[in-house]
């Protein structure tokens, strides 16, 4: 599992603004935003920052890769269909 800040410079982009200036904002450090550039893990504290600067939510800015999948018991590679078969 990761994280993926695509949604972030996608939402920078459409408020027209470049990273120094959402750095000025938020008082992020730049090594703070090129974790983020190669999806490494980033404290909570900064994506707050960020939510608070651009007037949104976390799940507008971040993703979690991988939730949903292989790491969820209830998706075992089985259809709906063939589960309500054995409950049957």
């Amino acid at each position: 599992m990761g994280v993926c800040y695509k949604k972030l410079w996608k939402k920078m982009i459409d408020l027209e603004l470049d990273a120094p200036a959402v750095q000025s904002r938020t008082k992020i450090a730049p090594s703070t935003f090129s974790k983020m550039r190669k999806n490494e893990y980033v404290s909570m504290d900064v994506l707050v920052r960020l939510c608070e600067s651009l007037d949104c939510q976390i799940s507008d800015i971040v993703e979690v890769e991988g939730v949903g999948t292989k790491n969820d018991p209830s998706n075992d590679g089985r259809t709906a269909e063939s589960k309500n078969n054995i409950q049957e």
